[in-house]
């Protein structure tokens, strides 16, 4: 009547005890010493392999269940639809018809991190689970994007990536998404009251989602744009294997749902540049020269000077900004005055520590 230990994650386990649950249906005590009960268990699909069992001690009063371990440990650590049957066959049965009992288990795929998926075509990407969502090259930021249109007879929808892990000490969520209404697509920004969508995390391979975020009117501008969120995984998913699901809900109107760029990764580094020299000090200029920081900051470098000794922080406006390279002729000084000066790599909504020129 039931197949029991089969685990609820859909993460892979190659070593799952399971147990087959069997029931007396007539009308008599059976004695299993002087008639032997046979569980057998076959397991078809992404795997291949049989476990069994012999009850051949005890009685099973009419009526009555017992459940029994079967062996060897089930290995469920295959990709894909393990299908799962279990038999008992014992003397004397009455009715055979009843004497099985079925189901599947599905292991999810899994990919290591970090991880970045941005729909260069239009086949659903390894691992991912988009029925109901379409893949296309109108609804992507360059090339495809995954989508939905979400009106009152396709009021809800999800979607869910790959397994991803293990997750770094300092990993993050990112993705693009925007809500743009049917009509003149994409022409149109969807107004607000048109519903909400959650972006949950399963740590158990799809089995349950834990809510990260919740996108509707409060935290969405209404927009054509595209809008990028960043969502912080570390330190509470460090360490683990993460699968991420949109769950979106229609409210109001007819729109498009996009999303794409998919990643997830450590916070990008920004390297701070090294070797900081004044040269060429006159009475009101100075020429500022620093190594280069590697990779080369995708916006430049920076520059702050005062003459206040106060390190600068990460709130502090620089003297210049996004200064291209090495180096800086600082002018407009005021004479006969001491001045400490730092600089520092702007990576482009990351910047690097104020390195200090003295």
């Amino acid at each position: 009547s039931a197949i029991v230990g089969i685990p609820t994650s859909g993460c892979a386990n190659s070593s799952a005890p399971l147990s087959v649950t069997i029931k007396n249906n007539g009308a008599n005590t059976i004695d299993f010493s002087t008639n032997n009960a046979a569980v057998s268990v076959a397991i078809t699909g992404a795997s291949t392999q049989t476990l069994s069992a012999t009850v051949n001690s005890g009685t099973l009063a009419s009526g009555s269940s017992q459940t029994v371990l079967v062996s060897p440990n089930a290995d469920f650590s295959a990709v894909g639809t393990h299908n799962i049957a279990a038999t008992v066959t014992v003397t004397g049965d009455g009715l055979a018809g009843n004497n099985t009992f079925s189901t599947t288990k599905v292991i999810a795929a899994s990919t290591t991190a970090p991880y970045a998926e941005s729909f260069t075509t239009t086949t659903t990407p390894t691992g991912w689970n988009t029925a109901g969502w379409i893949i296309a090259t109108s609804h992507g930021v360059t090339t495809s994007g995954i989508y939905k249109n979400m009106y009152g007879s396709a009021a809800t929808g999800q979607f869910n990536t790959i397994t991803v892990g293990p997750i770094s000490a300092t990993s993050e969520l990112k993705f693009d998404y925007r809500i743009v209404d049917y009509t003149s697509y994409p022409a149109t920004a969807r107004a607000a009251g048109w519903g909400n969508f959650k972006v949950q995390i399963s740590t158990d391979c799809g089995g349950t989602f834990t809510d990260l975020q919740t996108v509707n009117d409060e935290n969405h501008t209404v927009s054509t744009s595209w809008a990028t969120k960043t969502i912080a995984l570390s330190p509470t998913y460090s360490g683990q294997t993460v699968q991420i699901r949109i769950l979106a809900s229609w409210a109001a109107g007819d729109y498009y749902l996009d999303f794409d760029n998919f990643s997830i990764a450590p916070l990008p580094t920004c390297a701070s540049p090294s070797t900081l020299t004044a040269t060429s000090v006159g009475a009101t200029t100075a020429t500022l020269n620093w190594a280069a920081a590697s990779p080369v900051p995708a916006s430049g470098y920076d520059v702050y000077y005062s003459t206040v000794a106060t390190a600068p922080t990460g709130l502090t406006t620089p003297t210049v900004n996004n200064h291209p390279a090495s180096p800086l002729n600082a002018t407009g000084l005021t004479s006969a005055s001491t001045y400490y000066w730092w600089v520092r790599s702007d990576c482009g909504g990351d910047a690097s520590t104020w390195a200090s020129g003295g």
